[in-house]
Order: C-alpha cells, then sequence, then structure tokens
C-alpha cells in the first residue's frame, strides 16, 4: 500500500490532478467529539487499517441526515486548509450528487 500511496502523491504532483481515495471507516460517534473538531479523528477505524488513518490530506465524514432521506451532512474531520468542523449538505440521488 505504501508504493499505491506515493505512486498517487507524484501522479497528483506531476500532473495537477486530484485523486479521491475512498476508505470506509468506522466512526465511534461521540457527541464530544462533534463538538470538538480537535477530536473527531480519534474514534475513527479505518477498514484499511491505521496506515491509512493519516494518509489522507483531507478527511470528511459523510452521514446520513435520516435513515430515509438521500440527504447527508459533509463534515470535514481532517484538513490542512479548511478549518476543522465546517460542513454542508448534499443530496445523492441517481442523478449524482446536488
Amino acid at each position: 500500500m505504501n508504493h499505491l500511496v506515493n505512486t498517487i502523491k507524484y501522479l497528483s504532483l506531476e500532473y495537477h490532478v486530484v485523486f479521491l481515495v475512498v476508505n470506509i471507516a468506522l466512526w465511534s460517534s461521540s457527541e464530544d467529539a462533534l463538538d470538538n473538531p480537535r477530536e473527531m479523528s480519534a474514534g475513527v477505524r479505518p477498514a484499511l487499517g491505521h496506515f491509512w488513518l493519516h494518509v489522507p490530506n483531507t478527511r470528511l465524514l459523510i452521514q446520513k441526515k435520516t435513515p430515509q432521506s438521500d440527504a447527508r451532512t459533509v463534515t470535514v474531520t481532517k484538513s490542512t486548509s479548511v478549518a476543522l468542523g465546517q460542513s454542508c449538505t448534499v443530496t445523492i440521488s441517481g442523478k449524482g450528487v446536488v
């Protein structure tokens, strides 16, 4: 996996492209973590192991607003360029993300 990360980083820098790598992660929801963005990554357990926990430059937490809704809340939990805790709501449908 280290080779893959290095290749993605090289291609990003060389060709100015963005890679979106999805790593399903379990997150133990804690009200304290939601109130304090610095604690948001404390309960993250990535499916690909802890190596991938530190690889991304930006991490987004995507949560369903309600079980029946297509709306999702997207929250920044790790970033060097966006304030932690920033969020927006998007709708995911057959037409894509709105």
